[in-house]
């Protein structure tokens, strides 16, 4: 009976080694994946801003004239004017004290 007993706990000794060399070569395997499907994605990710890039910018040109034939304030304009306001608000501050 001792004899099965070994043996059974040799075999199952055996058995969990495997499961874990199993186990080790599954993670491997599913992290190389991992990192070449993340991989992809960042090409393809740069593939479609090379591609699209100067057809967006051309959009934000035309958007630009357009807006500026309304009369509108460009962004370079409003980020201006809120620095001269900043700087005025600073200066205000500074003769209060």
């Amino acid at each position: 009976m001792s004899n099965i007993l070994k043996d059974l706990a040799v075999l199952l000794f055996t058995a969990g080694e495997e499961l874990e060399k199993k186990a080790e070569e599954y993670k491997k395997t599913r992290e190389a994946r991992q990192e070449e499907f993340e991989e992809k994605l960042r090409q393809k990710k740069e593939d479609i801003k090379d591609k699209y890039q100067d057809d967006m910018d051309s959009i934000k040109e035309k958007l630009s004239e357009t807006v500026g034939k309304f009369g509108l304030a460009s962004k370079e304009e409003i980020d201006e004017l809120k620095s001269l306001v900043k700087e005025l608000s600073d200066k205000i501050d500074n003769l209060n004290k």
